[in-house]
């Protein structure tokens, strides 16, 4: 493996890194991610690191260091779905009890024929 490979990827990996907290510091959206949604950033970031890495370390060694990173993070990213889940389902349920669904369709004349169709 030529030196060359391993200063590129060192090159590379430091552009990405500045590029993204970059991006975080001044993107809306991805503030968001960032504060929300940081499993995703840290899944797309862990990801264009082992690309990175697989200028430099033999793919017969890649994937399995590939191979256990993901394993691991499959209980994370299991966890954090269970939990966007839950919060939603929150939201939805405090939704609807405060009415904002039937005030929204009372205003949007959304869901009227349906509900004449049915017999409400």
């Amino acid at each position: 493996m030529s030196s060359f490979y391993i200063y590129f990827a060192l090159i590379l990996a430091l552009a990405w890194g500045i590029a993204l907290a970059l991006a975080l510091q001044r993107i809306e959206f991805l503030r968001w991610m960032a504060d929300k949604r940081t499993w995703i950033l840290v899944v797309i970031g862990v990801a264009v690191d082992l690309a990175l890495a697989w200028l430099i370390v033999p793919f017969e060694w890649w994937w399995r260091v590939a191979a256990i990173i993901g394993a691991s993070s499959v209980g994370l990213i299991g966890r954090s779905i269970y939990l966007e889940r839950a919060e939603w389902t929150e939201l939805m349920r405090t939704i609807r009890e405060e009415g904002w669904i039937g005030e929204q369709r009372q205003r949007s004349g959304i869901g009227e024929d349906r509900e004449e169709d049915a017999g409400l």
